[in-house]
């Protein structure tokens, strides 16, 4: 063989040599680093959620000592709620058409309480209710509204009615 051919035949031996050593161990030695990346990017995020579950306990507590503090049983939603919506009917104009019992839901410890009214009125006064019933803390929150234009045939008039659901969440022990 000649000097030329033996070179040539060195550099495609150390060619194919580098890629078996890459292809054999530092492809999986890289792999691992990335994965080694990943686990330890999640074990900083679970750690934050650990921190922020720690963080939301105490201020759940807080809110209970001030619950507690006002002499506001959380227990009375429901009838606080009715109470509410007669204040509110009274004073924006709309008319509490339907006001059904809490369908409950329990998961992992929570207990979502979702009451299911309608209210009728012009478009403005079932805004201004939704708005103050956001506004009233023991209340919970709106999930969902859905408005409805009804037709009246025997008197031939139309009114505008909105179905309401609102959910409150208590942690049951």
């Amino acid at each position: 063989m000649k000097k030329y051919k033996k070179e040539v035949l060195l550099v495609l031996y150390f060619v194919i040599l580098v890629w078996a050593c890459y292809s054999l161990a530092i492809k999986k030695t890289m792999d691992k680093k990335n994965e080694l990346n990943v686990l330890k990017l999640n074990t900083q995020k679970y750690e934050q959620i650990k921190n922020s579950l720690l963080m939301l306990r105490k201020r759940e507590k807080d809110y209970d000592a001030i619950l507690l503090e006002n002499n506001i049983d959380v227990a009375t939603t429901r009838k606080g709620l009715l109470e509410i919506l007669n204040g509110i009917q009274d004073s924006v104009g709309v008319r509490l058409v339907a006001y059904e019992k809490p369908h409950t839901f329990e998961e992992n410890n929570i207990r979502t309480k979702t009451y299911r009214f309608i209210v009728e009125g012009n478009f403005n006064d079932i805004n201004k209710t939704i708005y103050l019933l956001e506004q009233n803390v023991l209340v919970g929150r709106v999930r969902h509204l859905n408005f409805k234009v009804e037709k009246n045939y025997k008197e031939n008039n139309k009114y505008l009615q909105a179905e309401i659901f609102i959910s409150y969440s208590e942690q049951t022990f």
